[in-house]
């Protein structure tokens, strides 16, 4: 992953942990896909959408998610 993405990876993994914590699960979710598109191998972000899609009731999207990290 070149350094400039896994950059706005990281930028993007953040934003989705403080939408999440502010409540605002569907941003965050976009904000935790944004940074798996820009570094697929960013685990954490593909747990902390699995997680999400668990507390919106996605829940085959939440096993092919853990699946994938």
């Amino acid at each position: 992953v070149p350094e400039e993405a896994a950059r706005r990876a990281i930028q993007a993994y953040n934003r989705g942990v403080d939408l999440a914590a502010q409540g605002h699960l569907e941003p965050a979710i976009a904000s935790y896909q944004q940074a798996i598109a820009l570094n697929p191998t960013l685990v954490q972000a593909y747990n902390n959408l699995a997680n999400l899609y668990e507390q919106t009731q996605r829940v085959p999207e939440a096993l092919a998610t853990y699946q994938a990290a």
